[in-house]
C-alpha cells in the first residue's frame, strides 16, 4: 500500500521567481528617497558654488582696496572703498534698495546677520564714518583693513 501511495505522488517542482516588473512598494520607496537625495544634493551644491564664487569676488575686491591703499595710503579713499563693499554685501544679501543710500549706522541691523561679531561691526561703522568728508581723516587705515578683513573670513553670505 506505502507503494501505491508513494507511486501516485508528483516531483516538487520549485515556484516561479517572482515577476521583476511590476516593483514591490519598497522599490518604488527607494526610488523616490534617491531622487529626493539626489535633488537636493545638486540644490546645495549649486547654492555652495554660488556663495563660493560670490565670496571669492568679495575677497578678490577687499584685496584691490589693500592694494591701492598700500599704494598710496589714501585713508579717504579707503574709507570710501569699504563703504562701498559693505553695502554691495548688504545690497546682495537682503535684497533691498535701502543699502546704497542709507549711511552705514543705518544699516548695522542687516550687517550683524553676514557679520557675526557686534562690536567689531560697530567699530568699523565708527571708523568708516569719522571725518569721512575731511580731505584727510585721522582714522589708522592699517587697522580699519585688519577688522574688515577678519570680518569677511566671518562672512555669512
Amino acid at each position: 500500500m506505502n507503494e501505491e501511495i508513494l507511486s501516485q505522488l508528483k516531483d516538487i517542482h520549485w515556484p516561479k521567481p517572482p515577476p521583476f516588473w511590476p516593483l514591490a512598494i519598497g522599490y518604488y520607496g527607494a526610488f523616490i528617497l534617491a531622487l529626493i537625495l539626489l535633488a537636493s544634493g545638486v540644490f546645495f551644491a549649486w547654492r555652495w558654488q554660488k556663495r563660493q564664487k560670490i565670496r571669492r569676488a568679495i575677497t578678490q575686491e577687499f584685496l584691490l582696496i589693500r592694494k591701492n591703499f598700500a599704494d598710496d595710503l589714501d585713508v579717504a579713499r579707503l574709507q570710501a572703498s569699504i563703504s562701498a563693499l559693505l553695502r554691495r554685501i548688504i545690497f546682495h544679501k537682503s535684497q533691498s534698495g535701502h543699502a546704497k543710500n542709507a549711511d552705514l549706522k543705518a544699516l548695522a541691523t542687516p550687517l550683524e546677520k553676514i557679520f557675526p561679531n557686534r562690536e567689531k561691526n560697530d567699530l568699523i561703522i565708527d571708523l568708516v564714518e569719522t571725518d569721512r568728508f575731511m580731505k584727510s581723516p585721522r582714522v589708522d587705515g592699517e587697522h580699519l583693513l585688519k577688522l574688515v578683513g577678519e570680518q569677511l573670513k566671518r562672512c555669512r553670505i
